[in-house]
């Protein structure tokens, strides 16, 4: 009887033993969850972060794009004016030396025939 008693108290104390590991096992996983949890939290906090810098940059990109567009517009236009007057200007040159061209020849042929 005794041994039966014994074999009972090892049972009892042998599912006690596993019940606390299991205990114990299941207080670890909810110690790693919540730390996983926590960490999650902190990783969409530094997420959201980045979004709104990266926000930030994109916009300050789009007004620094949109200054220098605009600061080419103006210093394109003049060149474009400058360009415009010195092209006819040259036609201009072009023509009167290919009449004075003309001129000569017509000059040099009347001379000849003289």
């Amino acid at each position: 009887m005794q041994v039966k008693i014994d074999s009972m108290d090892l049972i009892s104390e042998s599912r006690y033993v596993e019940k606390e590991k299991a205990s114990e096992d299941m207080k670890n996983i909810e110690n790693q969850v919540e730390a996983a949890r926590v960490g999650i939290e902190e990783k969409m906090d530094e997420i959201s972060s980045l979004n709104t810098d990266v926000k930030h940059l994109e916009h300050e990109l789009q007004e620094t794009k949109e200054f220098f567009e605009k600061k080419l517009a103006e210093e394109r236009g003049p060149r474009l004016d400058e360009s415009r007057r010195l092209n006819n200007s040259l036609c201009a040159r072009e023509k009167e030396v290919n009449e004075l061209s003309d001129n000569l020849k017509q000059a040099t042929t009347d001379a000849s025939k003289m």
